[in-house]
């Protein structure tokens, strides 16, 4: 069975606060809405965004590879 990384179908909006500045929401299947703040810009939020997503790339081979996380076959060694 092949794992999906959480963040691969995540859909990401940029949203001005109150006070200015800038937020990114993320929104997963199957999840609540999270949200990233603050950015000085929305170009920062923006770069944020691409940054993010390239992170998330990066990761996603791990995560159709469940053995990289399993212990090696006879566990760990106990020192006496």
């Amino acid at each position: 069975m092949q794992k999906v990384h959480p963040y691969a179908q995540a859909a990401y909006s940029v949203f001005e606060q109150p006070d200015k500045s800038f937020g990114v929401t993320i929104v997963t299947p199957e999840t609540s809405p999270a949200s990233v703040t603050p950015f000085p810009s929305r170009e920062a939020a923006e770069e944020w965004i691409e940054a993010h997503k390239a992170r998330v790339a990066l990761q996603a081979p791990d995560m159709r590879n469940p053995s990289r996380f399993r212990r090696p076959a006879g566990g760990r060694s106990v020192r006496s």
